[in-house]
């Protein structure tokens, strides 16, 4: 349910926008895949048992890395400004933690991570074919979080979902090989999804074509 308004609210907003623009602008739809990195610390190093006050010291196993994609569409207002939104999958991350004071216990934390954003860029022409883009906007991020910990002889899972909405912001080259197809590279930073900050470097196809919008 939360989804769908956030989903709901993004296409209020690309309404808005397209009835307040008038003339000849350039609309486009556009995929991308590449890595994603995660800067988190989901997972402790040190766990403190609060009934007996007993520390659990440990140590890390980090899998930051993975494979994301996105699915997006942008309205060009004019030759510089416009705005963009989407759907991107941001991959899964996986913690591992080893405690062996004063008992052997493992935690495992591992997460997948998506979210829809709206986005205002500004498009810089280097030449006839290749542009430099800078963009910021708002992402509305979710992520399935499953804990698993490992005890002699025993093991506990547990599954939390969390959600939020926090900024994006990025920048990004494109190249413009026939009159409708660009080829584009782009790296966007996720501030704040939870614990972590998130940044994918992706390269995608862009496929893009003019309307003409009457008042």
């Amino acid at each position: 349910m939360e989804c769908s308004k956030k989903i709901i609210f993004v296409c209020m907003v690309a309404v808005s926008l397209l009835s307040s623009t008038a003339g000849a602008v350039e609309v486009y739809y556009a995929g991308s895949a590449g890595i994603t990195r995660s800067d988190t610390s989901i997972a402790p190093v040190r766990l403190i048992d609060g009934s007996t006050n007993t520390v659990y010291t440990g140590n890390r196993k980090e899998d930051l890395n993975d494979i994301g994609w996105s699915l997006f569409a942008g309205l060009k207002v004019n030759d510089y400004f416009g705005f963009e939104t989407g759907y991107s999958n941001l991959g899964d991350i996986e913690i591992i933690t080893d405690f062996t004071t004063p008992i052997v216990l493992t935690d495992k934390d591992a997460v997948s991570m998506d979210g829809f954003n709206i986005t205002g860029f500004v498009d810089f022409p280097v030449t006839d074919k290749i542009d430099v883009i800078g963009k910021a906007g708002v992402f509305f991020w979710a992520f399935d979080e499953d804990l698993t910990i490992t005890v002699p002889n025993d093991e506990i899972s547990d599954s939390f979902e969390h959600d939020g909405t926090d900024i994006t912001f990025g920048a990004g080259i494109k190249y413009r090989f026939q009159k409708n197809f660009s080829i584009r590279f782009d790296w966007d930073r996720y501030k704040n999804l939870g614990k972590t900050n998130v940044d994918k470097f992706s390269l995608g196809i862009e496929y893009n074509f003019d309307i003409f919008l009457e008042r």
